[in-house]
């Protein structure tokens, strides 16, 4: 694919993201209904709809309002990380206005948080401020942000060093433990996610206290092994077929996040690097097969290591027809594609050439952003209908995130052929 070719797509996707999804507070909506390019409407979700996405910490029923808001804290961020790298390869100062709204609306989202905690970042839904925290907002938000401080002024510097310290303290004060969905324990979440918020918070408030304490996490044997899903399946997934033989579950979004949390650590030059170095390679190579020539996410599959075919297999399904187990396996039926999730993958793809330059990620990168359009740009695409009731919803889902990680990688990409001086 030739990047000069996607100029006129680029600026598609954009006015889309300005048209359609940027909402009344600044925020960028996660989900929005394909057909429509609006939020779903609360009585479009009946009792069929997956409950098991819809936290019951809400307390409302208004699943529309749920699915537009669940990650516009990190699409917001995403979009901001894409305007601060159009500013940077172009100078157009309409980029910068868009970066400059961008993070308002990130510094706005943060200071309502703070009513539930300190250093608290909540999902913000549609006006009303959650309990709900994912620790991947956080590192979206705070990575868009560090980018955009070089462009800062002297008070939104400010803004930034307070929501850099205070989010590394929210999640270490709690021993990187906080409920999520129907967890409603303290779960524990990945210690591989907190590296670059803990970094972060050191290179903008200057706290040596922050600089142990990612010290501390980088000695740990769980942050210095890759978490199962951002592992190579290869192995974990070897027994249960004949020799030669492994299954892969859907990786590519796990590879996105996992080089999002990995990209802070090796730009900023952080210590420890050949650690996340060799943890970025093996995320982002291991995911390779989960895209098809076509450019769609595929479902589940089995791979050949003796030869490197790849051929789709169906999940085990319960007496009642549905995949076994269903919260699980709605990412894996094979014949169910995904034009969402190779956007993210795409992005961290674009991140990684500079750092792994003899892998050729660029390449496939800009093979990605070719053959990916709006239309694809669904959680869920479904040709043999083999989805379950309550997940066909999914194909109506047009996800945000994946229209401005296209965006962004589109522009990390432009910035690596054409850096200014």
């Amino acid at each position: 694919m030739i990047p000069s070719m996607l100029e006129d797509k680029a600026d598609r996707l954009e006015s889309f993201v300005k048209s359609k999804l940027i909402e009344g507070h600044g925020l960028v909506l996660s989900f929005v209904d394909s057909a429509t390019g609006k939020p779903f409407r609360a009585d479009e979700f009946g009792p069929a709809v997956d409950r098991m996405r819809h936290p019951p910490a809400l307390n409302t029923e208004d699943f529309g309002s749920y699915f537009a808001y669940e990650n516009c804290g990190m699409a917001t961020g995403a979009w901001l990380a894409s305007q601060v790298c159009r500013y940077v390869v172009t100078g157009d100062e309409e980029a910068l206005a868009s970066a400059r709204s961008a993070a308002a609306a990130l510094f706005a989202l943060y200071e309502k948080s703070q009513l539930v905690a300190d250093g608290f970042f909540s999902k913000f839904h549609e006006g009303k401020i959650s309990r709900e925290i994912s620790s991947d907002q956080c590192v979206y938000a705070m990575w868009a942000l560090d980018r955009y401080s070089a462009l800062a002024s002297a008070d939104e510097k400010t803004a930034i060093a307070r929501m850099a310290g205070g989010m590394a303290r929210f999640w270490w004060d709690r021993g990187y433990k906080h409920p999520y969905r129907e967890r409603d324990f303290e779960w524990q979440w990945p210690l591989n996610r907190f590296p670059p918020l803990l970094w972060m918070a050191w290179t903008h408030t200057g706290d040596g206290k922050f600089l142990e304490e990612y010290h501390r996490l980088a000695r740990l044997p769980e942050v210095r092994e890759l978490p199962p899903f951002q592992q190579s399946t290869r192995a974990l997934w070897r027994s249960s077929q004949p020799d030669g033989e492994a299954h892969w579950p859907f990786k590519a979004a796990n590879a996105g996040q996992g080089g999002l949390s990995l990209e802070p650590l090796l730009c900023l030059n952080a210590p420890h690097r050949d650690l996340w170095l060799s943890q970025l390679e093996e995320t982002l190579v291991s995911a390779l097969p989960d895209v098809r020539a076509d450019g769609l996410g595929r479902g589940h599959f089995v791979y050949r290591e003796d030869t490197g075919e790849i051929h789709d297999v169906e999940v085990p399904r319960h007496a009642s027809g549905h995949p076994n187990p269903v919260w699980e396996a709605k990412y894996y039926i094979s014949s169910a594609r995904t034009g969402a999730m190779p956007c993210l993958y795409a992005r961290a793809l674009m991140a990684g050439e500079c750092h792994l330059p003899s892998l050729g990620l660029a390449e496939k990168a800009w093979e990605i952003l070719g053959k990916i359009d709006l239309p694809d740009m669904r959680e869920k695409i479904d040709p043999l209908g083999h989805l379950p009731d309550n997940q066909k919803w999914m194909t109506r889902c047009l996800s945000g995130d994946a229209v401005v990680n296209w965006i962004w990688a589109y522009w990390l990409g432009q910035q690596q052929l054409h850096p200014r001086s």
